[in-house]
């Protein structure tokens, strides 16, 4: 895999590889890719991830002011209805932990 910005994430308490693949603007394919020996449904804290960041983000984040409050509203109940379809809400409680902890100063998930 050819990567031009190549960054090493320590595994903190409430990661998961989707909200690391958001926060870094890649996948988990991709992070699954590079790091070969990770468990998926098993991350251990202090354990360091290869993540190959793209030049162009896979979630550009949006123009301030294109997305209508309400609208992005009902956007985050679907997204947030969806994840907890997926993974089950306790999963989804954490994915969105992991988010909210992202922007509370100590990153941007974008």
């Amino acid at each position: 895999m050819n990567c031009t910005t190549q960054v090493i994430h320590t595994i903190q308490a409430g990661d998961t590889l989707y909200s690391l693949a958001i926060k870094y603007g890649t996948t988990v394919t991709k992070l699954l890719d590079l790091n070969p020996g990770i468990e998926v449904y098993n991350l251990q804290i202090g354990t360091g991830l290869i993540i190959c960041q793209p030049e162009t983000p896979i979630f550009p984040k949006p123009p301030v002011g294109e997305i209508p409050t309400e609208k992005f509203r009902q956007l985050l109940a679907m997204i947030l209805c969806w994840l907890a379809e997926q993974f089950g809400e306790e999963e989804a409680r954490k994915i969105v932990k992991s988010l909210a902890r992202d922007w509370d100063g100590t990153g941007n998930p974008c």
